[in-house]
């Protein structure tokens, strides 16, 4: 095989006259030089013959097929299949227990594997020198001996099994009028494939030619003066992204017929930051759909399937027919659109309960779902059987619940992978899956796609002819892992590919970005399951900085023949690391003869820039700050509707008129809200035993330590009766902070128990408000006659003794109490029980009823006394509920207590363009003054 620089123009010619073999390294070469000969030979004739041009892949099964005509060939396994088998050998090994990913270690395996059988590379026993090496060499004996004696072979094994049957004299004549073959865009051949590739030219007698670099751009003498590079620095990969899609629109906006390429090295990894930087410059009116139609670019490199809701919600449903499937999964199948299920088989309000269940699902203490538990629940929700009784027919209503627990039940105990995937299809149809609706061509190659990989579970019959529905699934994962979906390209002017793909193809101009030392030559990456020595030895892909500087000088060879006009660029600083240019590119550009010329990329003014100059024309803004009056008897929400009152009346207006919710945020362990509760209980526990402060100072130690625990035991069990060791973790805090509180409570003066968890109504202002308080104190004087109550509040968070001294108070539920009774409590508290602080918060009229508690008459509020803090803060209830009861929806969110922090409703006020709209008006006040002045 020898290596020549042919023009297009002579393989084309060889290729339309002589039926020449054209053989690339991918399918997108093939697809793009199949394209340039069908415009090549229409300017010649009016038909002409199809050209013989595939990727390699192809021509070894073509090879395969034809050999299959006269002897017994091999099964050819793929990657996902040959990795199956491998992590099925290192399951029954000895070093599994000791690994940490079965699926990261087999995938090294298989690298390694086919690596060595690539290059024809064997082990020897002297090259075994660590544990990994023998491992290795353990697992892949068992491996050979499995596909040896089912008459399989891998992928990487094809092109040294079909060199060596062209070699048996049984096939010598089975290719005896070859045409030539020529070879494009290999940036490196190995060893297997040009062993094959002799023995076939030697067989067949054709001629076998490897056409390099400067083919691509067309005539031999393509390294002449008209051949250029720009060298560009920018500051991040960020800026220098947007550096190239604002190159790319501009040079389409010169030539609209252009053909150009960014090359982006790592596009797996940056593809998503590439893709919203592209859609912002060339089509910032999509930013915010899902996907933008007739796009001006194409990524190469595509999404991962499960990035798709309609991947996910078919996984879901596959899953819920073996095993249960968690809250979020199930939530994104209550809800998607997907699932013609819902749209078909329920009612608007059926349908609007299912999609409340969903969000809700966040805060439902069961966090996995079978399928059995969901029907049952939805069985709840719909009404199924009461509709049943309530309609009068003869025959009873079908529940569509119940065909699905039928299908389920038909299903048998094992069966093939081929036969369960058609099982899939059949109960994903139950659900109507992607039916009931017209799909879109971007959803229709999806779903066909989903199909695909469905169907992939058919090459399993092989490893596993039988197995369960469990298995299958297992299986199904296995075939899904780094499935990836590309729409079909529309032909767009703008090709964003990786490095690789670049290889072997031609554009009217291309920028290459990311050139900077540690991309090409990339440091080394040996494979730990090879000998380092070895490998270096073979020149294995990653084996040492040598093989990679000859990798790198190869690939940019291709690279920098990919146009006449370049731009090349590089980024400075990744985060705080400088880079420089790779200085490998800049000897390559030399030596090809390309004029470089170095500067900084002008960024294009973008358009809302030059908007932004013009002075702004008047706008007139409309403020709605006025909801309906309330009018009902009762307040809805109780204190909890005046405390959001206080802190915005809008956020108010929101959650209790309008009944707007957050959905629920799913935590790890316990849920903080769920904690406090418990701790509550418990402590209504221990004083609904203890009942006051004469016996708590005379309990032993042993005595409080069993109360306090006896009390815990109770409140957690029911909440976590099947959670042992957090059962146990959070009874151990939580005793920690309960016996802390306690000691402070031996510090106060006599009192005494009176209610705990006591609920009662308070009415002000026209309103009933419900209260519920946690606890209320008589405090025990020497005179009996005057005794006062105390009324507490126990806080799992952190709080402040300032609530009620502001000018708008906030946590009203104390105070609203306080106004039932307002001449015999003498003082309002707060008791943290917090891990950071356990303390007593609040005010009181005398001191000494809480420990640290400052008197009213001590505070900086200016109140001199109990009657004039009480008064202040009915004046300051009264306010509330009359702002509620007018329907006050002000956006006025209390800057002091950052009401604005925790608010779900941001999007819904739009605070912050009211508040940048105010710095506006001031400014344009300022500017207006100065302009005054001036005249």
């Amino acid at each position: 095989m020898e290596k020549i620089n042919s023009s297009k123009t002579e393989v084309f010619t060889k290729l339309f006259e002589q039926g020449a073999t054209l053989i690339t390294a991918s399918n997108r070469q093939a697809r793009y030089w199949t394209e340039l000969y069908h415009r090549y030979a229409s300017e010649r004739a009016s038909v002409w013959p199809m050209p013989d041009i595939l990727p390699v892949a192809a021509w070894l099964k073509r090879l395969l097929e034809t050999l299959s005509k006269i002897r017994v060939v091999p099964v050819v396994l793929d990657k996902k299949q040959t990795l199956w088998c491998i992590e099925q050998v290192i399951k029954v090994s000895p070093e599994h227990e000791y690994l940490i990913s079965l699926s990261a270690t087999a995938k090294k395996v298989l690298d390694a594997f086919q690596q060595l059988n690539e290059f024809q590379v064997s082990l020897s026993p002297a090259d075994l020198s660590t544990q990994e090496h023998h491992a290795f060499d353990a697992w892949v004996s068992k491996l050979q001996s499995q596909l040896q004696n089912n008459n399989w072979i891998d992928e990487s094994q094809l092109s040294e099994w079909i060199a060596g049957a062209l070699e048996d004299a049984e096939t010598r004549d089975m290719f005896p009028n070859a045409k030539d073959i020529y070879l494009l865009g290999f940036h490196q051949v190995s060893p297997s494939l040009k062993r094959l590739i002799n023995a076939f030219s030697q067989q067949s007698l054709c001629q076998v030619t490897e056409l390099n670099c400067q083919f691509n751009l067309g005539e031999s003498n393509a390294a002449s003066a008209t051949h250029q590079a720009s060298l560009y620095e920018a500051q991040d990969l960020r800026q220098e992204l947007l550096h190239s899609a604002q190159w790319a629109a501009k040079t389409l906006l010169e030539t609209p017929s252009s053909k150009v390429a960014v090359i982006v090295p790592g596009l797996e990894k940056y593809r998503f930051e590439v893709e919203q930087i592209f859609r912002q410059e060339l089509h910032s009116s999509s930013l915010f759909e899902p996907r933008s139609e007739n796009s001006m670019f194409n990524i190469s490199v595509g999404k991962p399937l499960n990035h798709f809701g309609a991947f996910r919600v078919s996984l879901t449903l596959i899953k819920l027919l073996s095993t249960s499937v968690s809250r979020e999964q199930l939530a994104e199948l209550l809800v998607s659109d997907n699932i013609g299920f819902w749209f078909t088989e329920f009612s608007l309000a059926q349908l609007e309960a299912i999609r409340q269940f969903a969000f809700d699902l966040p805060a439902h203490e069961r966090v996995y779902w079978s399928l059995s538990q969901l029907i049952e629940k939805l069985n709840k929700l719909c009404e199924f059987s009461a509709a049943a009784e309530v309609v009068n027919q003869s025959e009873p209503l079908v529940n569509p619940l119940t065909e699905l627990l039928e299908f389920t039940q038909t299903l048998p105990k094992s069966q093939s992978p081929e036969r369960w995937t058609q099982c899939f299809i059949e109960w994903l149809k139950c659900w109507g899956w992607n039916a009931g609706r017209s799909l879109s061509s971007f959803e229709y190659q999806l779903r066909d796609v989903i199909l695909q990989q469905l169907s992939l579970m058919k090459r399993f019959n092989l490893m596993q002819p039988k197995c369960t529905l469990e298995q299958a699934y297992r299986i199904l994962e296995a075939v899904n892992e780094g499935a990836v979906f590309q729409p079909k390209s529309q032909n767009e002017p703008i090709q964003i590919i990786g490095l690789f793909e670049a290889v072997g193809l031609t554009y009217d101009q291309v920028w290459i970005c990311g050139l900077n030392n540690e991309v090409l030559p990339s440091p080394p990456e040996p494979n730990p399951f090879i000998p380092l020595t070895l490998a270096r030895d073979n020149h294995l892909p990653g084996s040492g900085p040598e093989r990679e500087l000859d990798y790198a000088t190869q690939l940019l060879s291709y690279l920098l023949h990919a146009s006449e006009k370049l731009h090349l660029s590089y980024y400075r600083l990744d985060g705080e690391r400088e880079l420089s240019p790779s200085q490998l590119v800049v000897s390559q550009i030399h030596h090809f003869n390309i004029e470089l010329t170095t500067g900084t990329w002008r960024m294009l003014q973008p358009l809302k820039s030059k908007l932004s100059q013009l002075r702004p024309v008047t706008t007139e803004h409309f403020y709605d700050e006025q909801g309906l009056p309330y009018t009902e008897k009762n307040l809805r929400g109780g204190s909890q509707f005046l405390h959001y009152q206080s802190l915005c009346p809008m956020q108010g207006y929101l959650a209790f008129r309008l009944n707007l919710s957050e959905q629920e945020v799913v935590h790890d362990g316990i849920d903080p809200r769920v904690r406090g509760n418990l701790i509550h209980d418990a402590l209504q526990r221990v004083w609904s035993s203890i009942k006051n402060h004469s016996k708590l100072i005379h309990m032993s130690e042993e005595q409080l330590n069993y109360e306090i625990t006896h009390a815990l035991e109770a409140s957690y069990h029911s909440e976590l009766h099947n959670k042992q060791l957090l059962r146990e973790l959070e009874i151990e805090r939580s005793f920690t902070l309960i016996r802390q509180l306690l000691e402070l409570e031996k510090k106060r003066a006599p009192f005494q128990v009176t209610a705990t968890e006591y609920r009662v109504d308070i009415s002000i202002g026209g309103l009933v408000i419900p209260c519920r308080l946690d606890r209320l104190d008589k405090v025990e004087a020497l005179d009996s006659e005057s005794d006062y109550h105390v009324v507490l509040d126990y806080k799992t968070g952190k709080v402040s003794a300032n609530y009620w001294l502001r000018d708008r108070i906030v946590e009203p539920q104390l105070p609203l109490y306080m106004m039932s009774d307002k001449q015999n409590i003498r003082a309002l508290g707060f008791a943290q029980v917090n891990p950071d602080k356990v303390a007593f918060y609040g005010v009181s009229d005398e001191s000494n009823v809480f420990p640290s508690v400052k008197t009213i008459s001590s505070t900086n509020s200016g109140m001199n006394d109990w009657r004039e803090f009480s008064d202040h803060l009915e004046q300051q209830l009264i306010q509330l509920v009359d702002e509620i009861k007018s329907g006050v929806a002000t956006v006025t969110p209390n800057t002091q207590m950052n009401a604005c922090q925790y608010c779900p409703y941001d999007a819904i006020c739009r605070v912050d363009e009211l508040e940048s709209h105010d710095e506006y008006e001031i400014e344009s006040e300022h500017e207006f003054d100065s302009e005054r002045k001036v005249l």
